[in-house]
């Protein structure tokens, strides 16, 4: 237990430094860009072929290269045919969950989701973080 307590103490002090910060957030987009790739059934090779890019770029790219720009990072989604949406939160809060409705909306009916309900458990956690 005293190496997980150090841990969390240094891990702790860590958290208004930029640098650190900066590879959580590469982090974060890289782990959404691979895990966006695998469900649409598309590798590396395939990626650099639709940016027009090397194998070897998109590599480095997913390795967590921190020259990563909000232009490659709209490059890469457009290539993947999704959009780069970028929230800001205040410090200690966390997006509960996110939906994401397409073309599919005009078939729902809309008062269904403009009072949608959140777990109480999820409140609760909102609330303590």
């Amino acid at each position: 237990m005293k190496g997980d307590k150090w841990f969390i103490e240094k891990l702790e002090s860590f958290k208004d430094d930029v640098d650190f910060r900066t590879e959580e957030v590469i982090l974060d987009l890289t782990e959404k860009i691979t895990e966006i790739m695998g469900r649409e059934g598309i590798n590396r090779t395939e990626l650099a072929a639709r940016l027009g890019v090397s194998k070897a770029f998109i590599t480095k790219l997913l390795n967590g290269n921190p020259n990563l720009t909000l232009r490659t990072l709209v490059s890469i989604s457009t290539a993947l045919k999704y959009d780069v949406k970028i929230n800001l939160l205040k410090r200690g809060f966390k997006i509960l969950s996110q939906y994401s409705l397409g073309n599919e909306m005009e078939n729902l009916e809309k008062e269904k989701y403009q009072n949608p309900v959140i777990p109480e458990a999820e409140i609760l956690d909102a609330i303590a973080a």
